[in-house]
């Protein structure tokens, strides 16, 4: 049975009733703790909660117990067990008849939960708070926080989310100092959860870290397990990449300690994300390949597709979209194959954006179409958005910025109205970035700083990041050079602070070109040769070709020349051999530009340091050659 029917949320914001210490009665006759072990058991599984999400009741709160209590409190675990739950109350309620102090209040909260698998919430409240009332006169705080926890879990299903945060801060008081790590740990991971709905992180991270040390003393693995991962997710949303994947891998330990396979493949991917976070691509590869790799001895195909799909953006991380485009189509067909539309229209999203990196606008935008329609027949509102988003983006490359807009409006106005924070601000970038296009900066600006509102409100510290690079860069575009500084500076400052070495590729970038705009060539070259030594560090291609592009331009407006050439050269074979058409044309005119400074003959020298081979070499030495002078 369901144990709440009907009350909102309830086990499914929380995941647990508690089922407190000294909950239920301890029995010294011919009760020996094997069997009162059992008993605790039964309870648990009548409850039909998640065994290592419920607080286990200990049954030695009352002792010298009479019979006769103990016969009728033996018929309510029969009932509970039957689901019968008017009756267990009926016993409940008998033996509570014969009980006083402790033993009374340990009953009154068991007579509560079984009053709410029967729905009778108001008068569960009512023994719930009973409950606390006695066992705080008794002194006996750990059952007192268990009944608070109860009463917290039903003030915010009644919607008294202010009351039920007091509640449960109470419960988390009261069992601070007892004996019973598991009340105090169960308290506490509702508290977090409460946090969580209202989006209050820091908070809800505070209370996770205070579970998973309470569950550490208590010695409970599962549930320990449960917690790390709460944790590790929370802190992977917050983009604090390194907290989450140590939350991550502990609990992948115990996963793997507790032979539970399909968990283990899902916290290997979860840990090699944080590792791709961190734009640790080799790390990463490792976790996901383990990953797919168990997956598929399992037979778990929807696990083996977000493995595939993982490996493929770490290729497109690297830059190289042919390989990731494999992987995705691999995934996308498994998620056909077992008709995960959702996945399906996922994937879809995804080789759209390959294709629109390999500057094939009309391949793109078939794709993300057929993701809007599947989204928008299966009622996945976030998905419409970011399918509209992504179509913006093609109008917006095929230089139609007025239909661009309208699909960004569209994409915003669904996630205002669904609350999405981070979607918000996504858009609204976006929007930006059209407006930064048409030359309209004052409304390019305000839309990236209400961009950067949003994103510090939900905690997203990556879309900090590209908020204020945003930001700086229309600063630049305005001619004010240190107000542009100021920014870019304070997102290399957040990337360092969250681990997110390709915002700090970047944001250096950024900021050696402000130099090189002053005719600050030695400081700037410093920051893209920083950039440059950080993207091949982490194996970040297009960081690479980036860096080398800026140092390459840098050393042009310095009148070097022969570096100038060696460098941008470099960068443009590497951005062909990623597949990034654009950034390969406009590297290609960069060139152009200034190679009338070298001799032919030079110029082949450098492609073949490049990489190209010799024929390659020259004819395309000629080829932009010719297209400089055509210009001219």
């Amino acid at each position: 049975m369901q144990l709440f029917p009907g009350v909102a949320g309830l086990l499914a914001a929380f995941g647990v009733l508690v089922v407190a210490a000294g909950v239920l009665v301890a029995i010294r006759y011919g009760v020996n703790r094997r069997n009162v072990r059992r008993l605790e058991a039964r309870i648990r599984a009548s409850l039909k909660a998640e065994p290592e999400r419920v607080v286990p009741g200990r049954l030695d709160s009352l002792v010298f117990c009479p019979p006769s209590l103990m016969n009728q409190f033996r018929a309510a675990v029969d009932a509970m067990e039957d689901g019968r739950w008017e009756q267990a109350t009926k016993y409940l309620e008998a033996a509570a008849k014969d009980a006083g102090g402790r033993r009374l209040a340990a009953l009154n909260n068991l007579i509560g939960i079984s009053l709410l698998a029967r729905q009778e919430t108001d008068s569960a409240l009512t023994a719930f708070e009973e409950a606390e009332r006695l066992a705080l006169a008794e002194g006996d705080r750990a059952l007192a926080a268990a009944a608070a926890g109860n009463i917290g879990i039903l003030r915010h299903d009644k919607g008294e989310i202010g009351g039920a945060r007091q509640v449960l801060e109470r419960a988390v008081e009261q069992s601070r100092g007892t004996q019973d790590s598991r009340t105090t740990a169960t308290t506490l991971g509702m508290l977090a959860r409460l946090h969580e709905q209202r989006r209050e992180w820091d908070k809800a991270r505070v209370r996770f870290t205070e579970q998973v040390a309470a569950l550490r003393k208590a010695g409970d693995r599962r549930a320990l397990l449960d917690a790390l991962e709460n944790l590790g997710t929370l802190f992977a949303d917050a983009s604090r990449h390194k907290e989450a994947c140590e939350a991550y891998s502990e609990a992948l330990s115990l996963a793997h300690g507790l032979s539970d396979k399909a968990r283990e493949i899902r916290l290997l991917l979860a840990v090699g994300r944080c590792w791709f976070g961190l734009a640790e691509f080799g790390r990463a590869m490792v976790h996901f390949e383990r990953s797919l790799t168990n997956a598929r001895l399992l037979g778990h195909r929807a696990d083996e597709a977000s493995a595939l799909r993982s490996i493929g953006n770490i290729f497109l991380g690297e830059g190289d979209a042919a390989k990731a485009l494999n992987y995705h189509e691999e995934a996308l067909a498994i998620d056909r194959t077992i008709g995960d539309r959702q996945g399906v229209a996922g994937q879809l999203g995804i080789i759209g954006n390959i294709y629109r990196d390999k500057d094939e606008p009309l391949k793109a935008l078939g794709y993300h179409e057929q993701a809007l329609g599947i989204h928008r027949r299966i009622g996945d509102n976030h998905g419409v958005a970011a399918d509209l988003n992504n179509i913006a983006n093609i109008y917006r490359d095929k230089g139609e910025p007025d239909a661009a807009l309208r699909y960004h409006q569209e994409a915003l106005a669904i996630n205002r109205e669904a609350g999405y924070q981070r979607g918000v601000a996504m858009n609204l970038n976006n929007i930006a970035n059209i407006y930064r296009d048409k030359g309209e900066t004052d409304k390019a600006l305000a839309h990236h700083q209400e961009a950067l509102a949003f994103n510090r409100e939900a905690g997203y510290q990556r879309g900090v990041v590209l908020a204020l690079g945003n930001i700086g860069n229309i600063f630049r575009d305005k001619g004010e050079p240190d107000e542009a500084l100021k920014h870019h500076q304070e997102a290399l400052a957040v990337s360092r602070k969250i681990g997110y070495r390709q915002g700090v590729t970047i944001a250096l970038g950024n900021i050696g070109n402000i130099h090189r705009d002053r005719d600050e060539y030695d400081q700037a070259l410093k920051r893209h040769q920083e950039a440059l030594a950080i993207s091949r560090e982490i194996g970040y291609r297009q960081g690479e070709a980036v860096a080398l592009g800026n140092t390459g331009n840098t050393f042009a407006h310095k009148g070097q020349h022969d570096e100038a050439m060696k460098h941008l050269l470099k960068a443009m074979v590497q951005f062909e051999g990623m597949g990034a058409r654009r950034e390969t044309s406009t590297t290609r005119q960069n060139v152009a530009s200034i190679c009338h400074h070298v001799s032919r003959k030079r110029f082949i020298e450098l492609l073949l340091e490049a990489g190209l081979q010799q024929q390659k070499a020259k004819e395309l030495a000629d080829q932009i050659r010719q297209s400089a002078k055509a210009k001219k």
